[in-house]
């Protein structure tokens, strides 16, 4: 919008107001109005279109839809401005005239406009409820495929991701994918990579790896013939990507793909501190923080969390509280258990500041704080914050819901601490029939399930059901990942501890060495190896073979000064 254009504008409405002809004042003021929303000024937008509906409020000769329009447009303003109640003041207006006048078509676009605006305020229902309804309209309004309908199928498939409804999301959003294909024709459209960036982040909750990566994968190949190379789509797509290869546990593809992205976002935007280029960062420092590199993963994470500083001006912002919780995952890498229990409860702090209600964010840093307390042995802690998080999202969700059972898992392990068998086991086969319920296959959060429960019967002293579902969850694990893994490594030495119990020494040293082989191939170095290394050892003084006993040692000795160098 050039000034001249706009002095234009000014000039008729200098014009129009000297003839008192409300009618055309109130047009221009809108053609004002929308000039400079267009050009993202949406504070001096919302000031044109009240002085519009001022006038048309005061004619003598009301036209309900102008009305209608400019508790629209006021209502879109608000929004902009990130001004979710007002906007939906004024949208509700705008829905309650058209309905009047029975322009449906109108009404089903409203209603679309207000449940997106429930969104940032975090009402999750009003999100969903709005959005049905403007889709259930849609469809009777238009016959077979229409854009309109497609987008209203997608917006209804991100609020089923919102309520953490994975199946429905993935149905709204494939039927929206499948709608928006046959409106293309046949050729590349940015809607379609939209749609499936939106599949992908679906997928990335669900912790379904494979699906990711494909996803991600077709994403990024129609962006290339649409963008080119380098486009900020471009750049999403390669960190979903990088974030998928993480999931799978393909470290060295993960960091690849990551890096890959920053870099591009870093010159799409030369020298700015921007959100994209933060978002990248921090995703950089979550791949290196899975490849157990705790130095690199500092590095990152405390790089995104300067930009977001800089970005909020220092103020609280679910970003960076987001980061704050990473930056203690990082310091739990590198065992530094202080640091870690700190910016977690920082972040909680800042969470509980930003929402004035019960939330999954707080829910999750409590969730994070357990953890923190149960690396320090404070068991009681452990267990007062896992109840704590539980019972915030049982009040937040339905269940089955994918984040009460996990948090059912960790109060199972805090009274696995407390030494309470009974509850151990309980809340433990409570998430296990959860998580079941949830995914119709083979998931990460079943085998760690199964995993949880076998320790609860090794503290119930019934070896034989320690081994079988020890065994269950290494099998599991196996068909998920491909190739070596932490995770494997972790169910290996469990196997182990379950044939010990028994008395099978042998068995035990097979699974212990295996275990001990693929925590050495996946990371250079890692503090469970020493643990592994420690029961190898004992082993091997059972069995008087003192040669390989020395190796082990020497190892530990080894490992332990290699770690301390990333402790403060």
């Amino acid at each position: 919008m050039s000034s001249e254009n706009i002095e234009i504008f000014f000039k008729k409405l200098e014009n129009a107001k000297k003839s008192n002809d409300d009618t055309l004042s109130a047009e221009i003021l809108d053609r004002i109005a929308n000039l400079y929303l267009q050009n993202n000024d949406a504070t001096n937008g919302l000031k044109y279109f009240l002085e519009s509906l001022e006038i048309k409020n005061k004619s003598n000769e009301k036209n309900l839809m102008e009305i209608a329009k400019s508790f629209y447009f006021i209502g879109k303003s608000y929004k902009i401005l990130k001004k979710p109640k007002d906007s939906i003041d004024n949208l509700i207006k705008s829905l309650d005239i058209v309905r009047g006048l029975g322009d449906e078509i109108r009404a089903a676009e409203i209603l679309n406009n207000i449940g997106l605006t429930y969104r940032d305020l975090d009402d999750r229902e009003n999100f969903l409820s709005y959005c049905l309804e403007s889709l259930d309209l849609k469809k009777k309004l238009f016959k077979g495929n229409h854009e309109s309908i497609s987008n209203s199928l997608e917006n209804v498939g991100l609020a089923y991701k919102d309520m953490t409804n994975a199946k429905l999301s993935l149905k709204y959003l494939f039927e929206s994918l499948e709608m928006k294909r046959i409106l293309s024709k046949g050729k590349d459209d940015p809607a379609i990579v939209n749609t499936l960036n939106n599949i992908c982040s679906v997928y990335k909750d669900l912790g379904d790896g494979k699906a990711f990566l494909e996803t991600s994968l077709e994403a990024f190949k129609i962006g290339k013939k649409i963008f080119g190379s380098s486009h900020i789509q471009i750049a999403l797509s390669l960190n979903n990507i990088g974030l998928a290869y993480d999931i799978l546990g393909d470290h060295e593809n993960a960091i690849y793909y990551s890096l890959r992205s920053l870099e591009m976002r870093q010159r799409l935007f030369v020298g700015e501190n921007n959100l994209e280029i933060a978002d990248s960062l921090c995703n950089v420092g979550v791949v290196y923080r899975s490849k157990g590199d705790g130095e690199n993963s500092i590095k990152y994470t405390r790089d995104s969390l300067s930009m977001c500083k800089i970005i909020y001006e220092d103020t609280a912002h679910p970003f960076i509280a987001g980061l704050l919780s990473n930056l203690g995952n990082d310091y739990r890498i590198l065992g530094d258990l202080n640091n870690t229990l700190s910016n977690h409860l920082e972040s909680l702090n800042m969470r509980r500041k930003l929402f004035k209600r019960d939330h999954e964010d707080i829910a999750a840093s409590l969730n994070n704080v357990s953890i923190a307390y149960s690396d320090l042995d404070d068991a009681n802690n452990f267990l007062k914050y896992s109840l704590e998080s539980l019972e915030m999202r049982k009040k937040i969700y339905k269940p089955p819901n994918l984040h009460i059972a996990t948090s059912l898992i960790n109060t199972s392990n805090a009274f696995s601490c407390m030494k309470d068998r009974d509850n151990s086991l309980n809340y433990g086969l409570e998430a296990l029939d959860m998580f079941s319920k949830l995914y119709e296959t083979d998931h990460i959060d079943i085998a760690f399930t199964l995993n949880n429960i076998g320790n609860a019967y090794r503290l119930l002293g019934d070896w034989e059901r320690y081994l079988e579902y020890s065994i269950k969850s290494l099998e599991m694990k196996r068909r998920i990942f491909n190739g070596d893994h932490l995770s494997i490594a972790y169910s290996l030495n469990n196997v182990a501890g379950a044939y010990t119990k028994l008395g099978m020494f042998s068995i035990s040293l097979e699974y212990s060495i295996d275990s001990f082989k693929m925590i050495n191939r996946v990371y250079e170095t890692h503090y469970s190896s020493i643990t592994i290394a420690n029961n190898i050892s004992k082993h091997y003084d059972l069995f008087r073979n003192f040669q390989e006993k020395s190796f082990y040692e020497s190892f530990i000795a080894n490992m332990g000064k290699e770690l301390s160098k990333f402790k403060k």
